[in-house]
């Protein structure tokens, strides 16, 4: 008999036949896997390589609870720009490593004097209002080295950077930020210098992401359902939401949120129905890439990221195909 071996074998206990019986010598020496569970490694392994890619493609992210965006979105103790601007602090947000510091991209701790210069606000008044009711509310904590020397450590409730635990129950309650697309948006200017978005009129987008469903990218009415129960939202359904009148108004309003005239959010039409979705390169909620479908609404987007990573057309379609 050979050391490692399939034959027929009798269990000399039930007298039970075992056709394809694996006889292994030291089977301590050996994992025995099943097809099926190598086969979904593989798939596995695959999918985390093409995620990877694409978070390698749309740039550096940061996560936010779900459940604390619903709660400041409704936070009457800010206003919507308000709102608007914590969500783009927390962008700046470092690693846990880096005790979550507010950070330059060139790991500069971001201090207390410079905070109005970078959410570019002209209002003092209106500057230390949010400041100290995001500190009352724990936002963030002071890190204070002297009276000029003030470090920003960002609450992890609110953003947070890194792995993250709990696998994918928690991801479920998580949203993904993408932070250049998040920080471009804020600070979009047209030809002439101007704002193109005030932090006002950016509040509606911020305040959709809870609606978002982890597989489409979609607003949903029922995000946490699977996709065949989900319910999409139509424009009018959203506009009452949102108590506007005019659908043509709230169209316009979603619309004209863009980057680079890039796309936020675009509707795709069918003879049976409409669905409403979110650029998932500037925010998404699944842990693998993002369906086909996504990149043929924003292709614009995809192509302009690639550009920024000197991706070949050869490079582009490959990753496409996966």
């Amino acid at each position: 008999m050979t050391r490692n071996e399939v034959r027929p074998v009798v269990d000399i206990e039930t007298g039970e036949l075992f056709e394809k019986a694996i006889i292994v010598d030291n089977p301590e020496n050996y994992i025995l896997i099943h097809k099926d569970s190598e086969a979904n490694r593989k798939e596995f392994l695959k999918n985390r390589v093409v995620k990877s890619q694409f978070d390698e493609l749309a740039g550096g992210f940061s996560f936010t609870m779900l459940d604390t965006l619903k709660e400041l979105i409704a936070d009457e103790d800010f206003t919507q720009s308000d709102k608007t601007r914590i969500m783009f602090l927390g962008t700046f947000v470092s690693y846990e490593k880096n005790n979550r510091y507010l950070t330059y991209g060139n790991g500069r701790p971001i201090l207390k004097n410079q905070l109005m210069d970078l959410l570019e606000m002209t209002n003092r008044k209106e500057f230390y209002n949010l400041y100290n009711t995001m500190l009352e509310k724990g936002v963030f904590t002071e890190d204070r080295e002297s009276r000029s020397v003030i470090k920003i450590i960002w609450s992890k409730k609110y953003h947070f950077k890194g792995a993250v635990s709990g696998g994918s129950k928690t991801s479920e309650k998580l949203v993904k930020s993408y932070d250049k697309q998040i920080r471009e948006l804020y600070r979009a200017r047209n030809s002439k210098g101007k704002p193109i978005h005030t932090a006002h009129s950016l509040f509606t987008f911020f305040s959709l992401l809870p609606y978002v469903h982890p597989e489409s990218n979609a607003l949903c009415r029922h995000p946490e359902k699977p996709v065949s129960q989900s319910q999409p939202f139509t424009i009018r359904e959203l506009a009452d939401i949102y108590g506007i009148e005019r659908v043509t108004n709230f169209r316009r309003l979603l619309f004209r949120i863009k980057i680079h005239k890039m796309p936020v959010v675009a509707l795709a039409q069918t003879t049976e129905d409409s669905r409403i979705y979110i650029n998932p390169f500037v925010v998404n909620r699944t842990g693998k890439k993002p369906n086909a479908t996504l990149f043929t609404l924003f292709e614009s987007s995809f192509q302009r990221l690639a550009d920024r990573q000197g991706w070949s057309e050869e490079q582009r379609q490959q990753f496409l195909k996966q």
